[in-house]
């Protein structure tokens, strides 16, 4: 899982290039669709969470 900085940590350099990189229009807000979710308060949990519901996933699927 990748981690991200805050929109306000990443530099005003590095949003100009993205925005010409993929087209955005100069005057767009560079917030706008995205959806934000707060950090797991344990990612450590989570993970294990999630790589326990793959296999529980990848198992479903050999029995079918």
């Amino acid at each position: 899982m990748g981690c991200f900085p805050a929109l306000e940590d990443v530099p005003e350099q590095v949003v100009e290039f993205v925005r010409r990189t993929v087209e955005l229009p100069e005057d767009g807000d560079p917030t706008i669709g995205i959806e934000r979710r707060p950090a797991p308060p344990d990612r450590t949990k989570a993970l294990a969470e999630n790589q326990k519901l793959r296999r529980d996933l990848d198992g479903a699927d050999e029995t079918q």
